[in-house]
This record gives C-alpha cells, sequence and structure tokens, in this order.
C-alpha cells in the first residue's frame, strides 16, 4: 500500500508526530498540480470575468478539481491551521504537556514547512515585476469593488486577468490561495508580523 494512504488511515490523534510529519511532506509532493493550457487558462479569465464574488470564482474553479488534487490541498490546509494555531498559542502550553511544542522546536517545523510549500505571497516581496510595479500595492489581493479618494476604483484581482496572471505565476501556494481560496501555505505577510514580535519580545526579556 502507498505510505502516503497508511498514513491517512491511522487516526489523526493517533498519529505520532514523526508520522504527522511525514504525512505532510508526502502531501506536500503531491500537491503539484499540473499548469492550465491555454485553453483552460482562457476559462479561468472567463469564470472571473462572470463572478460577481471571490467566493463564486474559487468555488466555480474548484469545479474543475481533480478529487485527488483536492485532498491533497485539503490536508495541507489542515496542517497551516495546525501551523497558525502554534504560532498564536505557543507562550500558552504548558511545558509539562506531552505535546508541548517549544518555540525552538515550533519555530524549525515552522521553517520546514515554508522551505517545502513555500509562501502565499501577499507581502510586497513578490518576484514579478508587474506585482512590485502594482500601484496601490496594498490592493494587489483586493476582492472587491471599491472607490479609494486617491485611487480611485479598484477592481477584485480575479477580474484583473494580468494581476491574476502575476500572482499564480508567484509559486504554486499563492496560486492555489487565488484560485481557489485554500490556503496550502503560511501567509507572508503574517509570518512576518509574527518575527518582529518575537525578536521584539526577545529583545525585552534580554533588557531586562
Amino acid at each position: 500500500m502507498e505510505r502516503l494512504k497508511q498514513l491517512r488511515l491511522i487516526d489523526e490523534a493517533k498519529r505520532t508526530t514523526e508520522e504527522q510529519k511525514e504525512l505532510q511532506r508526502l502531501a506536500t509532493a503531491k500537491t503539484r498540480a499540473k499548469k492550465p493550457n491555454i485553453k483552460q487558462w482562457a476559462k479561468i479569465i472567463e469564470i472571473g470575468a462572470a463572478c460577481d464574488t471571490v467566493g463564486e470564482f474559487h468555488e466555480a474553479n474548484l469545479r474543475n478539481v481533480d478529487a485527488e488534487q483536492l485532498k491533497n490541498w485539503l490536508e495541507l490546509q489542515e496542517c497551516v491551521a495546525d501551523q497558525l494555531h502554534w504560532m498564536a498559542h505557543w507562550r500558552e502550553q504548558d511545558a509539562s504537556d506531552p505535546d508541548y511544542v517549544s518555540l525552538d522546536e515550533g519555530w524549525t517545523d515552522l521553517k520546514n514547512f515554508i522551505e517545502a510549500v513555500g509562501f502565499i505571497k501577499d507581502g510586497f516581496d513578490y518576484r514579478s515585476e508587474f506585482l512590485k510595479s502594482f500601484k496601490p500595492d496594498w490592493s494587489i489581493w483586493n476582492d472587491k469593488d471599491r472607490r479609494d479618494p486617491i485611487w480611485g476604483a479598484l477592481g477584485p484581482y480575479f477580474k484583473n486577468a494580468e494581476l491574476l496572471t502575476a500572482l499564480c505565476g508567484e509559486n504554486e501556494a499563492t496560486k492555489v490561495r487565488a484560485l481557489y481560496g485554500l490556503r496550502i501555505g503560511i501567509p507572508e505577510y503574517h509570518y512576518g508580523l509574527w518575527c518582529q514580535d518575537i525578536t521584539a519580545k526577545t529583545a525585552v526579556l534580554l533588557a531586562g
């Protein structure tokens, strides 16, 4: 039996930490979707133009996703939820708890996950020159029609073919977030703020 299937058959509550990490690695390796061909991409652009909300856009695209691919993405999304939960609550853990994860251990695991899957690119460190020069940069992920007092009318990203194409070209995690609304990677902006918070609090402790 394929190892990934074996791990999936183990009840989540009974999986060891190593088994959970192995499942995460194997799911990551299988998550790479085939790039849409020209016809498929044209259909995605057409769907974006026809949808009124980002939720409709995601739902429409998800209908065309292979069941096995979707299963892998959902497993990674659960891993992301676990990582984000740890990031938010690691200070509250009791060191005597058998499930306790220290800052050093948890951060190492988090970095390994990011290295394997990649960030959801929602900060300002984009590869694409188009995204680097897009103005206003805070509106890149805008998901609804809005009017800004300075920039005027701003449309949703999924109705801007060039913007959507650029986002999907960043990496797999960003593409999956943009097209399907699934979070299979850690949001880069969130991670940056978390690191700043850890650094600031560590500096205070050392100074005290």
